[in-house]
C-alpha cells in the first residue's frame, strides 16, 4: 500500500507538473498575443495616421484641381471672347476697306480729276493725289518722332570710356 500510495503521489506530481507545463505554454501564448496585439495595434495607429495625412494631401490636391479647373474654364471663355471679337473686328476691317475702296475709286478719285481740270483750265496748280499726302502725312510724323525721341535714344546708349 505504500508503493501505491507513493506511486499515486508521483501520479499526481506528474500531472501537476504535466499541468504546469501546460500553464506555461498557454501563458507564454498569451504573452506572445499580447505582444502580437500591441505591434498590431501600434501599426495600426501608424497607418491610420498615415490614412489621415493622405486623405488630407487628396482633398487638398482635388481642391486645387478645381481652382485650376475653374482659373482654365476662365481662360477658355476669355479666348473665346477674344476670338469673337477678333472675328468682330476682321468683319468690321472688311467692311472699312470696301468702304474706303469705294470712296476712293467711285467718289474721291473722279471728282480729284474733276477739281483738277476744272483748275487746270482756271491756270491753277493741281492739288496733291491721296498717296502724296499721306506720304508727306508720314514723313511729317517720323521727323516728329525722332526729334521728340533721340535724346531718350541717345541718352540709352552705352558709354565709351
Amino acid at each position: 500500500m505504500a508503493l501505491q500510495a507513493e506511486s499515486g503521489t508521483d501520479e499526481q506530481f506528474i500531472a501537476k507538473l504535466q499541468s504546469l507545463k501546460g500553464l506555461r505554454r498557454q501563458t507564454q501564448s498569451l504573452f506572445d498575443l499580447k505582444s502580437q496585439i500591441l505591434v498590431t495595434n501600434e501599426t495600426l495607429e501608424v497607418k491610420q495616421n498615415l490614412l489621415e495625412e493622405m486623405t488630407s494631401e487628396r482633398r487638398r490636391l482635388v481642391k486645387e484641381k478645381r481652382m485650376m479647373m475653374d482659373m482654365i474654364q476662365a481662360i477658355q471663355r476669355d479666348i473665346e471672347t477674344m476670338t469673337e471679337g477678333e472675328n468682330s473686328l476682321q468683319t468690321e476691317c472688311r467692311n472699312l476697306e470696301q468702304s474706303l475702296r469705294n470712296l476712293r475709286d467711285n467718289e474721291y478719285e473722279p471728282l480729284q480729276e474733276k477739281v483738277n481740270a476744272a483748275r487746270a483750265s482756271n491756270g491753277l496748280e493741281r492739288l496733291p493725289n491721296m498717296q502724296q499726302e499721306l506720304d508727306a502725312q508720314m514723313a511729317s510724323f517720323w521727323r516728329f518722332f525722332l526729334f521728340q525721341t533721340t535724346p531718350t535714344l541717345i541718352s540709352m546708349l552705352p558709354t565709351v570710356q
